[in-house]
This record gives C-alpha cells, sequence and structure tokens, in this order.
C-alpha cells in the first residue's frame, strides 16, 4: 500500500508505522513499487521472485520505512529481522 503518516490520536494505537519495500517487481502486488510499502510482521511477505534458475546474478534491494508521530512514546526501540531464502523450482 502507499505510504501514509502515522494516523493515531492515542500513544501507542497507530502512533506510528514501519514497513519493507522491495525493488524486484516481479513480486505479486509491488508493480511500480517506488512508494510502497508492506507490513513487517510474523508472517512471511516475499521480497524476490523468479520463476525459473536466475543465473544472471539479480541483485534486489529491500528497504525499510520508519515513521513516528507526536504521540509515540520516545524510548528505545529495538528488533530482529529473520531473512528466510528457499530456493524453489
Amino acid at each position: 500500500q502507499p505510504w501514509s503518516v502515522p494516523t493515531g490520536s492515542s500513544s501507542n494505537s497507530n502512533s506510528g508505522w514501519f514497513g519493507a519495500n522491495t525493488s524486484d517487481s516481479r513480486v505479486s502486488g509491488w508493480s511500480g513499487a517506488s512508494a510502497k510499502f508492506g507490513p513487517i510482521s510474523p508472517v512471511e511477505h516475499p521480497v524476490d521472485y523468479s520463476s525459473s534458475s536466475d543465473r544472471s546474478g539479480t541483485v534486489v534491494v529491500v528497504t525499510y520505512g520508519l515513521e513516528v508521530n507526536a504521540l509515540q512514546p520516545s524510548d528505545i526501540y529495538s528488533g530482529i529481522l529473520v531473512y528466510n531464502v528457499e530456493a524453489t523450482y
């Protein structure tokens, strides 16, 4: 979905967004994805796709966006991203 400003009106409720974007337009839902960010959640989301062996060494760039509004409490936040690389032919 296109990036939007966090709209929450009380702390910790929609007062911050964190999303990911991929440069690979072959991934379903990411065509023309220059301003689109998908959710980061426990559910797996593909960031690269090829329907055949990719012998040319395609480079895919994954970017992240983080934005909070004035209602998000200041603190030190951290997290872990896990990439599962699985070739399926």
